[in-house]
């Protein structure tokens, strides 16, 4: 039983080359439940700009190891998880005004399971996304524990231009946008 639970996550990212970024994040967090527990835990990794690969445009390709620290008694997130990763664009319509995107990642949770995760993203206008997320965990699969149907979101952008209020623009905070999901 997870119980109540407070988790933080604050992360730093540097632009190591034009191509090259890498970064660290934290997390902590508390659970009430049947007594209490406490996560602390360090996250680092990379993403590379790899650019046109085969029919991939944008290509970019990531790595991390996730989860160095204490996790909950619960084994949850699991202590010690690599992940790799790619994503690009597929085809890109209009100017930019549909463009549709590819994204998978394959993880080893305490290197002893392997979860393939795989996604199709399609953007119209720059102001309505649709997504749609399928993942396969092999220990869920073996033990008869799982769902093979996928996800599927729409978010919603809505862009808020402040051009005549002087304190939003002497803040830089002119151009906004609300995001709803």
């Amino acid at each position: 039983e997870y119980g109540n639970m407070v988790n933080f996550k604050g992360g730093f990212s540097k632009d190591i080359t034009d191509r090259l970024y890498a970064g660290i994040a934290i997390s902590a967090g508390s659970r009430w439940a049947k007594g209490t527990d406490w996560h602390l835990a360090l996250d680092m990794g990379f993403v590379y700009h790899w650019g046109n690969l085969g029919f991939l445009k944008d290509t970019r390709i990531a790595g991390t190891l996730m989860n160095l620290g204490k996790p909950y008694e619960l084994g949850m997130p699991s202590l010690a998880t690599p992940k790799v990763g790619i994503a690009g664009t597929l085809f890109s319509l209009a100017n930019d005004n549909v463009k549709a995107g590819f994204s998978a990642d394959l993880s080893f949770p305490m290197f002893m399971n392997m979860v393939v995760d795989a996604g199709l993203q399609f953007r119209i206008a720059k102001i309505i996304t649709i997504k749609s997320g399928w993942q396969f965990d092999v220990r869920d699969t073996a033990h008869k524990d799982y769902n093979l149907l996928p996800s599927v979101g729409i978010t919603v952008r809505f862009g808020i231009n402040t051009k005549k209020n002087q304190f939003m623009i002497d803040k830089g905070w002119q151009q906004s946008e609300i995001t709803t999901s």
